[in-house]
């Protein structure tokens, strides 16, 4: 019955690009020297490599880590679900499972964090990972580590480290600094698991200018 449509003359609010915290490089140094005596450094430090969520990484198992090739894989991530507490599950896009190459210092530390690892199994004996889960980064008998207990831990070294950023701003660190360092975007884009080059274009371009 309208003659006209009201919803022509609305004029939509314009959508505010929201600022993304990360790191620079002298304050990733600063993290990393006040994190560095932390049981979860080699997590913090293969997060800052790497972009890996926070998920994947508490999910990473050591079949899955290749020295040699200094590689890793990941296919799947650990999450908190409601009524069943921590679950193991596979990534929601096929782009997430992916491998990503690993320098030789980031191997290094994971070899190092192995060694520390084998020194709690010894303490623990047969109480040490009796699920046969191989955890990269486990609590002391080799189970899982809940996520909001790491995050508590990752939160209070920013803060004694004089620092403002999300554990997820440790991603957009990654991709920034490998942008700023000259990598190219398409091995950026395949390290994250983004669906698209132009995707990670449009989220860190934007974000490169505000430092």
């Amino acid at each position: 019955m309208l003659t006209i449509n009201p919803a022509s003359a609305v004029r939509l609010p314009k959508q505010k690009q929201k600022e993304v915290r990360y790191l620079g490089s002298e304050e990733v140094k600063q993290f990393l020297e006040v994190s560095q005596d932390s049981k979860h450094f080699a997590a913090f430090f293969l997060a800052l490599n790497t972009g890996m969520r926070r998920g994947e990484l508490l999910d990473l198992r050591w079949q899955d880590v290749d020295f040699k090739a200094c590689q890793l894989t990941i296919n799947q991530g650990l999450v908190r679900v409601t009524g069943k507490g921590l679950v193991f599950q596979e990534p929601k896009t096929k782009l997430s499972n992916r491998v990503i190459n690993l320098a030789p210092v980031v191997v290094h530390v994971l070899k190092e964090h192995k060694k520390e690892q084998a020194e709690y199994r010894l303490m623990a004996g047969g109480a040490y990972d009796e699920k046969g889960l191989d955890l990269v980064f486990a609590n002391e008998l080799g189970e899982p580590i809940c996520p909001r207990a790491f995050t508590r831990v990752f939160e209070r070294l920013v803060k004694k480290a004089g620092l403002d950023v999300t554990f997820h701003g440790l991603r957009h660190t990654f991709a920034t600094l490998a942008l700023e360092q000259g990598v190219d975007i398409k091995t950026i884009q395949e390290t994250l698991g983004h669906h698209s080059a132009a995707f990670t274009m449009d989220v860190f371009t934007a974000v490169l200018p505000l430092r």
